[in-house]
């Protein structure tokens, strides 16, 4: 069952003509916050970053400030540079049933919108009302992508610019975890069951193990790096244009863990994908026609008065996130679309559960891992 998609919050069509007020420009990141140590107006709100702040998008899709400015007038939907401007790219939030020694509610990065600027990436916490205070001292970051955080507190900082994982301690004291095996990365998940840690990398998703060790499940690409042999898979070489029969990425972004399935913003493929983590197969949840893929510029939503083959239902989706009560949103550019699906699960999951005689594209069906249940 494809799953419907509607408009969230944010704009719709950033094609219009004239003045226009945008609310987000570029999103990078959205996350939920639902802890009860949080206020009221800020608590079970999303967070959303962009290319120039935080802000909270309540339950009803109202938006407001809380780090940056609120909204920005523009003409055809397209913000100008600020100077002395940052980019917030990087965005976690503490996780449900965290213990008494996490600090945090909620971090982000800052990196400069112009490298000229002469400033490095930093990770800061935002407090409820709006202050913030840097992590790890004056640590300079070659260029955040992303965040994750644990229940202990523990901030893990995606750096692309060094190609590397850090971790900040809950005291300050910054470490490397994972460094020299990425080559692109953009996008980060913690599985909070296991600990691991998932990089996107291009084409390729990298697993990240407690102990360091890092192996490659998914993708093609060829091997860069030192820190641990990389697990071979029996996926395709990733297309420039993927398809529900193809296991690739095409410059992969955000990465949201829930339950055993890894969903993943394809943001080169205008796509939402799945990859189950126990059986290594990849599904495709949502997308948008391939003539919308290589097409240059803004691209709008589904809206009235456009044809169909002018607008996307993605346009070059940057991350996914879900809420404690399961509400899935995308964001992508200028919009937050929210993908309206029932309980999800994968074809190659549902086949788990099938009589061990019966068969898929001529081969024994796959048994589950020892020790894990599906969702």
């Amino acid at each position: 069952m494809v799953p419907k998609l509607q408009i969230y919050a944010g704009d719709p069509d950033p094609l219009q003509s004239g003045p226009v007020t945008v609310h987000f420009r570029n999103i990078h990141r959205i996350c939920y916050l639902d802890d009860p140590a949080m206020p009221g107006p800020v608590n079970r709100h999303w967070a959303v970053s962009d290319d120039f702040g935080v802000q909270l998008v309540s339950l009803r899709g109202e938006i407001q400030p809380w780090l940056g400015a609120a909204t920005r007038q523009s003409g055809a939907g397209r913000v100008p540079w600020v100077p002395g401007a940052f980019h917030c790219e990087g965005l976690a939030s503490r996780p449900p049933n965290s213990l008494p020694g996490n600090p945090h509610h909620l971090v982000f990065s800052e990196s400069p919108a112009d490298p000229r600027m002469g400033r490095a990436s930093q990770v800061y916490a935002l407090a409820p009302d709006g202050s913030r205070r840097l992590l790890a001292g004056a640590h300079d970051f070659g260029g955040i992508a992303d965040l994750a955080m644990d229940r202990e507190g523990n901030v893990f900082v995606l750096d692309r610019g060094n190609r590397q994982v850090s971790r900040i301690s809950p005291s300050g004291e910054a470490a490397p975890v994972a460094g020299d095996a990425f080559v692109q990365p953009m996008g980060m998940a913690l599985d909070a069951l296991t600990g691991d840690l998932y990089v996107s990398d291009f084409d390729a998703i990298h697993r990240i193990r407690p102990d360091g060790e890092v192996r490659r499940v998914l993708g093609a690409g060829e091997a860069h790096g030192t820190l641990g042999a990389l697990e071979p898979r029996p996926h395709d070489p990733a297309p420039r244009v993927p398809s529900d029969a193809v296991n690739g990425l095409h410059r992969a972004g955000g990465l949201t863990v829930k339950g055993r399935n890894l969903f993943i913003a394809d943001t080169g493929a205008c796509a939402v994908r799945v990859l189950d983590l126990d059986t290594g197969t990849i599904h495709t949840l949502a997308g948008s026609p391939a003539e919308i893929r290589t097409r240059r510029g803004p691209i709008a939503y589904y809206s009235p008065g456009r044809a169909p083959e002018e607008c996307a239902a993605l346009a070059f989706p940057s991350c996914v996130a879900f809420s404690t009560d399961g509400i899935c949103l995308v964001g992508a550019g200028s919009c937050i679309a929210e993908l309206d699906m029932p309980p999800f699960e994968s074809p190659a999951r549902a086949a788990l559960r099938r009589k061990p005689e019966e068969r898929r594209n001529g081969h024994s069906v796959p048994r589950p891992a020892q020790g894990r249940t599906a969702p």
